[in-house]
């Protein structure tokens, strides 16, 4: 009986050889090409392979980042498609994704750099970059600006916006798909609660209404008390204003690289100390609150953990239920 292998591999006196596999597959090339060349069709077939692999390149758009946040949503929605990110993320980070983007080389905004590079695109975010901008369009390069959101609809737009600049729309609503519904399932345990927090930023910022930080809160269930008294976008608090208000809840933003920021230090004060709080302040990486990525889900079961085990603690149980 013939052995099944030499059914498929060439043999030399019955014995299948591997130097005997190769010339077979060499001799069969050899005399495909003649055979397309004697019927006309190697040009063609040439150009046939030539276009699909043009098709598989332009499938997949080179993108080079001159944003933090364009970064960090590219890191999770394509990283694969980046040439470039900002010299920020190459610096210390709490998110996930951080390894894989300092493996990235990184840029300070360049034109020589974006010459150097060539990517298919340039991706920017709304603010920053405004030199670069016209200089990438002298050149007749591709320019992406993905603005900043306010709302979760805005945040849903700037996903769309990626995701069809790389041709990935389905992966792209997928991420916000996926966020609303766990913001939901947060909201749903916590919102009861009455909760009423205020995010500190470096520097006494805080975040009122018509601001992203607003909207996660929002989304999770918990009041802002800085749209409760009445801040527009931006504002800054002192901290006597600070004691006044009276929040349940101080939700410190804390930067890997600047532990001098007043919104790490001030839960030090002894005003802060000494103040009548239903809830012990709360730190959260700002890499998971700043760019409206999957890692705002990390910030929003780090509260609800908070708010949940602190009020089981009072009632004798020591820890939360998964979200």
């Amino acid at each position: 009986m013939t052995p099944i292998r030499s059914l498929f591999y060439p043999t030399v006196n019955g014995e299948f050889t591997p130097d005997s596999h190769l010339a077979s597959i060499q001799g069969g090339i050899c005399m495909l090409v003649k055979a397309f060349r004697a019927l006309g069709l190697l040009s063609a077939f040439t150009f046939t392979l030539s276009v699909n692999a043009g098709d598989v390149r332009a499938a997949e758009p080179t993108v080079m980042s001159v944003n933090q946040c364009v970064d960090q949503m590219m890191g999770y929605l394509a990283p694969e498609n980046l040439v470039s990110v900002t010299w920020l993320s190459h610096q210390p980070s709490e998110l996930e994704i951080a390894s894989t983007l300092r493996e990235i080389p990184a840029n300070f905004g360049f034109i020589e750099q974006v010459l150097e590079l060539r990517p298919d695109i340039v991706m920017a975010g709304q603010y920053g970059a405004s030199s670069l901008k016209p200089l990438v369009r002298k050149f007749n390069m591709r320019w992406v600006e993905i603005p900043l959101p306010q709302s979760l609809d805005d945040l849903a737009s700037s996903w769309s916006l990626m995701g069809e600049a790389v041709r990935k729309p389905g992966q792209a609503a997928a991420i916000v798909s996926e966020l609303r519904a766990y913001f939901a399932r947060v909201h749903e345990r916590i919102a009861d609660k009455q909760v009423r927090a205020l995010i500190l930023n470096a520097n006494g910022w805080i975040a009122g209404e018509g601001n992203f930080q607003d909207a996660f809160l929002d989304a999770i269930g918990v009041i802002n008390v800085a749209s409760e008294q009445g801040v527009q976008g931006w504002g800054q608090v002192d901290l006597e204003t600070l004691v006044r208000w009276r929040p349940d809840l101080l939700l410190m933003v804390s930067n890997s690289y600047d532990s001098e920021a007043l919104a790490t230090n001030w839960v030090e004060h002894p005003l802060l100390k000494r103040r009548p709080s239903r809830f012990e302040p709360l730190y959260i990486p700002a890499d998971w609150l700043s760019c409206g990525t999957p890692a705002m889900t990390l910030a929003a079961q780090k509260v609800a953990d908070h708010i949940l085990t602190q009020e089981r603690k009072a009632s004798g149980s020591e820890t939360a239920d998964d979200l």
